[in-house]
């Protein structure tokens, strides 16, 4: 069944609240051409706006408390990590700023990890980094070109957006967050066009990921430390947004309901 949420707008980057009952989303304003945060919560759906700054604010995500949300703002006149509380209240607070160019990617489903995409400047290609919050500690994940980066679900491991065989690919590899050493890319997956926008199912034993307008599902297993991908098998297409590359769709714990950014 299809539905839609809100009145139209210029949304970018929605993320569902761990209750899956809110969306907070980057909402451009067309005379200032930057955008805020807003929350999105009820039928009718009412509007809450979280953020006021003159910046671009954007790539928001929840942290699995609810109570916190984490995003980019260029509050500082480059991309650096922020977060504001989910209520509303307080001021937003910042997480990492550096001269780097710097987005939000997501944060582990304990609440522990934020992985991020970095770059020295803004036309530069990115790699991925992993900033623990509770020590503000941060490290290296991936080399360039690596981006669009989701935490499984029992956060041992990492799906992200990267150049193999010649072409953009969906990569599965280790998160490493417990000391253990580096694992191998797996490339789940197919050959052809290029392969964006991976999204876990809540069970972590399946990966969604966009070719183009078509939505497909990939099937994993995870032997000890190697993962086994079955072949993708197409969904649906859909006529969605092509120029927003971060959660461009959003899907439910269970795989079965998806939240699509559709052409204006």
């Amino acid at each position: 069944m299809l539905d839609t949420i809100g009145d139209p707008g210029e949304y970018s980057g929605p993320a569902l609240s761990p209750a899956e009952d809110r969306i907070v989303i980057a909402l451009n304003d067309s005379q200032t051409e930057t955008r805020d945060l807003w929350i999105l919560s009820g039928k009718p759906v009412q509007r809450i706006r979280l953020t006021f700054d003159p910046g671009d604010d954007l790539n928001p995500l929840w942290t699995p408390d609810g109570k916190w949300i984490v995003y980019t703002s260029e509050r500082k006149g480059v991309r650096s990590l922020y977060r504001v509380l989910a209520d509303g209240t307080g001021s937003p607070e910042p997480l990492l700023v550096t001269t780097e160019d710097m987005n939000a990617e997501d944060v582990s489903r304990d609440g522990r990890f934020l992985v991020f995409n970095v770059r020295d400047k803004r036309d530069s290609e990115p790699g991925l980094g992993l900033l623990s919050l509770t020590n503000r500690q941060r490290s290296l994940f991936a080399l360039p070109v690596t981006r669009a980066a989701r935490f499984s679900p029992d956060r041992r491991w990492l799906a992200y957006e990267g150049i193999k065989d010649g072409g953009l690919r969906i990569v599965v590899r280790g998160a490493g967050l417990n000391g253990e050493a580096a694992r191998d890319e797996y490339v789940v997956s197919g050959p052809g066009k290029a392969a964006m926008t991976p999204m876990w199912r809540g069970d972590g034993r399946e990966l969604f990921y966009l070719e183009g307008h078509t939505m497909l599902a990939v099937e994993l297993q995870f032997n000890g430390r190697q993962v086994v991908a079955r072949q993708p098998r197409p969904l649906f297409t859909v006529d969605i947004e092509d120029s927003e590359r971060r959660n461009r769709y959003l899907v439910t714990g269970d795989g079965q309901r998806f939240l699509v950014l559709v052409k204006k």
